[in-house]
């Protein structure tokens, strides 16, 4: 695990030129994608569907890139490459994403 932000507002703000309307519409919209998302990875691995829990992580990994959630997309990269290899550490990683996105969700409930 590297030294990924939780929140990097910095490179959200650039990403959207600065227009905090957006900002805070994206970041509304991700809070509810996201936690669908979450949901759906937590019930692929249980079902021990490799390919599709592959998919659904990159999906969440750009949800994730796209407002600065560093540390969220970085997990769900790892859990996406296990997948891939259907290897047999996907429930774990699916722990790591679970606490990254609660971890955000604090992050962004504490940035108002």
């Amino acid at each position: 695990m590297g030294e990924e932000k939780i929140f990097d507002r910095d490179g959200l703000r650039e990403r959207t030129m600065g227009e905090v309307e957006l900002m805070e519409q994206l970041i509304v919209l991700f809070k509810t994608d996201s936690a669908e998302q979450l949901a759906n990875l937590q019930q692929l691995a249980q079902e021990g569907q490799q390919l599709e829990l592959s998919r659904a992580a990159h999906q969440l990994k750009g949800s994730a890139l796209n407002v600065g959630a560093d540390a969220l997309a970085a997990a769900a990269a790892r859990l996406e490459q296990a997948a891939e290899e259907n290897a047999g550490e996907a429930q774990e990683l699916v722990q790591e994403v679970t606490t990254r996105h609660a971890e955000l969700m604090a992050a962004l409930d504490e940035e108002g």
